[in-house]
């Protein structure tokens, strides 16, 4: 859902006609992208841990992110 609405929001369309598929390695990416001049290789990620989740989008390169929780809110860590 929010990687659905962070794209909608980016190129100003209706949350329900954004389709993301998936590659072999996981990554998200539009089904029906949207092309323009000011966003001619929209691209966006993913990421979360636990509580934590990060989403960065560009409008023209090919983007990643991760994140990791800290090992005092992972099950066990802080000992």
């Amino acid at each position: 859902l929010c990687a659905r609405r962070v794209c909608a929001v980016c190129l100003g369309l209706e949350d329900a006609t954004v389709e993301i598929g998936r590659t072999k390695g996981k990554k998200p990416f539009l089904l029906h992208g949207s092309q323009s001049d000011d966003k001619p290789n929209f691209n966006f990620n993913v990421s979360h841990d636990g509580r934590h989740v990060v989403v960065c989008a560009e409008p023209r390169t090919i983007v990643g992110v991760d994140v990791c929780a800290p090992d005092s809110e992972r099950k066990g860590g802080g000992e």
